[in-house]
């Protein structure tokens, strides 16, 4: 951990010691930005993985608006339970409902545990293997929709469809970066 106060007791140039308020500062920004308790506290946006599993929440955020199959107005694919508004999302279907909160709820949790990079890892990961059952889960779901619409029924795949698949990309990649991150602490750490 760095020490915000150790330019006190550091020499410059040569053995000499010299006053504090004659030496150079030796400080990095961050040390100057704010008082060692308060640093603490901050969340790590800057590192990768935190945005990576931002993303991943936006995507399972955006597959409530954006839809998995669409029926147009007027046709008879609306006559299907899950098409009765127009559009397949995870509303419609308890199992991506329920999939699409623990997901979301892994992935922000994944994001606060930065401390323990290691079990941040695990949590990304399991993040990324939900995204794999959503992907299932919703496939299923609209092969179901198909099955239960009559002859000569229209619907069309919606944007929606790939969010899923996002979302495992963005827990893997962020999984990825934890690890890389864990590598360099572990490097480090063999240098000292």
């Amino acid at each position: 951990m760095l020490n915000p106060y150790r330019a006190l007791t550091q020499t410059w140039k040569g053995n000499r010691a010299t006053p504090f308020y004659l030496m150079p500062v030796v400080m990095s920004t961050s040390e100057l930005v704010a008082p060692l308790p308060l640093r603490a506290k901050t969340l790590m946006i800057q590192r990768i993985q935190t945005l990576w599993l931002l993303a991943a929440v936006a995507c399972i955020a955006a597959a409530f608006a954006i839809p998995f199959l669409r029926a147009p107005e007027g046709d008879a694919a609306r006559t299907v339970s899950a098409l009765s508004d127009g559009a397949l999302t995870p509303v419609d279907n308890m199992g991506l409902l329920g999939l699409s909160a623990l997901g979301a709820l892994t992935a922000l949790a994944a994001i606060f545990l930065f401390r323990n990079r290691p079990l941040q890892g695990r949590v990304a990961m399991a993040g990324a293997g939900l995204g794999i059952l959503l992907s299932g889960l919703t496939m299923l779901a609209i092969n179901m929709a198909y099955t239960e619409m009559p002859a000569g029924a229209n619907a069309n795949l919606g944007l929606g469809v790939a969010l899923p698949l996002l979302f495992t990309v963005f827990c893997w990649l962020a999984a990825r970066a934890i690890r890389r991150d864990e590598a360099l602490v572990r490097s480090m750490d063999r240098l000292r």
